[in-house]
């Protein structure tokens, strides 16, 4: 395995409110940098492990104690007042004739009819800054305008990009290869393109292709 692969994975079971969260990876992760003290060093898993107190223990909502309820919730309960992340999107074209959208986070701006909400299409300026940078691929059939994949951006200190599958985030269908989870071409071709325009970024790549399911 290579040093900088890391994997979580959740034991969820059914109407119990305290879950488990258990950390596999490679016996040597990926060494950072402290920005506020480039002389400390510590792993990638000491990293998640020391700052994400949820990995040590997730306490579900007892009205939603299961991934299954955790996961219909949003259909009935809107999420569209909180976590206003606002996108500029870029189409990148795939093997195959097909398109996949690439969504920058961004400042506010001007909406476009045919996206989601406070998205516009909007190409990336290249930088050479070395800032590390969050590549985040949302769930099945979802896409940058879900309460999670907002959720998880608010906040975020440095540059994001959500990765819109084939067809989805209201982008068009252009191939009959459609999305699936186990087609990695396109994440690859996305990164491609971001180290191109950005050739100097570190790049941390997340997925809830499901992730609340062991």
């Amino acid at each position: 395995m290579r040093k900088n692969i890391l994997a979580l994975t959740t034991s969820m079971q059914p109407f119990k409110f305290t879950k488990s969260v258990h950390l596999h990876h490679s016996p040597a992760t990926v060494t950072l940098e402290r920005p506020t003290n480039q002389s400390e060093k510590l792993s990638f898993a000491e990293v998640l492990s020391n700052g994400c107190p949820t990995l040590k223990s997730f306490h579900a909502n007892p009205f939603l104690p299961s991934p299954h309820f955790q996961t219909l919730y949003p259909v009935f309960k809107s999420f569209e007042g909180v976590n206003h992340i606002h996108y500029a999107r870029k189409l990148l074209e795939t093997t195959q004739g097909g398109m996949t959208a690439l969504d920058f986070v961004c400042t506010g701006g001007k909406d476009h009819p045919e996206l989601p909400a406070r998205t516009r299409f909007e190409d990336p300026a290249p930088s050479d800054d070395d800032q590390y940078m969050v590549v985040l691929l949302h769930g099945l059939a979802g896409g940058s305008n879900e309460s999670y994949v907002r959720a998880a951006l608010d906040g975020i200190s440095f540059p994001a990009v959500v990765m819109n599958a084939r067809g989805c985030g209201l982008s068009e269908v252009t191939s009959p290869h459609l999305f699936s989870a186990m087609w990695t071409e396109d994440l690859d071709n996305a990164m491609t393109y971001l180290k191109k325009i950005y050739p100097r970024r570190r790049f941390f790549v997340g997925s809830v292709i499901d992730s609340a399911h062991e």
